[in-house]
This record gives structure tokens, sequence and C-alpha cells, in this order.
């Protein structure tokens, strides 16, 4: 049977309703997860910390991939007492900044060479651990996203001359992690 007039659009403005309010659902919008439901135990493949995932859709687990000397390592003069500033940041795969316990250790060399980049002999040797929260909390940096590793040194002489900062980062599981710089004499 035809519809006609005022029956005609109620009916099409009820089945417009009805097709509506089936779309809508409690929650807010949606989050744009497609995965499956969780139906019980994985039977995937599964990763350790500090390994790369076998599979695009495996959990991603952080760790850090590199790590670099903060430009403003410095030294400085704290009543009287040179203090090695050496500011330390790791990366994860992204580029971010990220912490991670594991061994820290710093090398001061006598920078030698036509340019000073080559390591001379070595002057200082400092291991530090990040392996407690305490330790997290007394290095890392919130601000800088990294950490500050404040190295007494005795040698008030040393703080005039180009050197050279080695630092290795041995996390508690996975690769070992290297660079070098010249430490920043003239502020």
């Amino acid at each position: 049977m035809p519809c006609r007039g005022r029956t005609c659009v109620a009916v099409v403005l009820a089945l417009a309703m009805v097709v509506v309010l089936a779309g809508c659902s409690k929650g807010g919008p949606p989050s744009g997860n497609t995965g499956r439901p969780n139906t019980g135990p994985s039977t995937g493949p599964s990763t350790q910390p500090g390994q790369a995932t076998p599979t695009q859709g495996s959990a991603w687990h952080p760790h850090p991939v590199a790590v670099r000397i903060y430009p403003s390592t410095r030294f400085v003069l704290e009543d009287e007492v040179p203090i090695l500033e050496a500011r330390i940041e790791l990366f994860d795969q992204m580029g971010d900044s990220i912490k991670r316990s594991g061994q820290v250790r710093c090398e001061l060399f006598a920078a030698v060479g036509r340019d000073g980049r080559d390591a001379g002999p070595l002057l200082y040797k400092w291991d530090i651990t990040l392996h407690t929260l305490e330790d997290q909390q007394r290095y890392f940096d919130p601000i800088t996203r990294g950490y500050v590793f404040r190295l007494r040194i005795d040698n008030p002489e040393l703080i005039r001359r180009p050197t050279l900062l080695s630092v290795v980062f041995q996390p508690e599981s996975g690769d070992r992690l290297s660079t070098r710089g010249r430490v920043q004499t003239q502020w």
C-alpha cells in the first residue's frame, strides 16, 4: 500500500531514527581497535623483554637501542671542587628518550690528535648502577629526559684541557650501547 502525505514522512523519519539508534553505542566514540576479542590463552609467538617483536601486531617492548652524550655535558666548579656533569640519554626504537635498568661506565680520556678527536691516556673511570628505583630517582632528570651523573675529579687543571668522554651502557638484558664525545670546557 502506497505511503501518502504526513504518514509517509512519519514512516521515513521513524525508519531513519531506527537506523541512527542502531548505530549508536554507549561509551563514546569507537576506539579504532580492530583486534579479535580475547578468547583465552594466547597461542601466538611471544618475546622476552629486550628482543625485537617477531611479527606485526605483537606487543612492543621498548628498549634502548642508542645512547648519546647530551650536549650540555661539561665541567663545573662547586666550592672549588671540579665536577664532570655528564648528561646521558637512552633512546628507544622510535627515537624517544627512555629509562632502563643497567650499568653505566663513564671513562674520561685526554683528547689527542690533530683535531682532538682521538682518545689519549685514560684519566678517570666511573661505574654507576641503575638497578633500583632509588637509582632512577637519583640520576634521571625528567626535564631533559636523560640521566645526570655528577662525577668528582681531583685535578682542577683538567677542566681546561680538551677531553673525551666515553659512555658504555649495559642493560640488564639486551645489547651493550656506547658512544664518545668531547666534553665542553668553554661556558
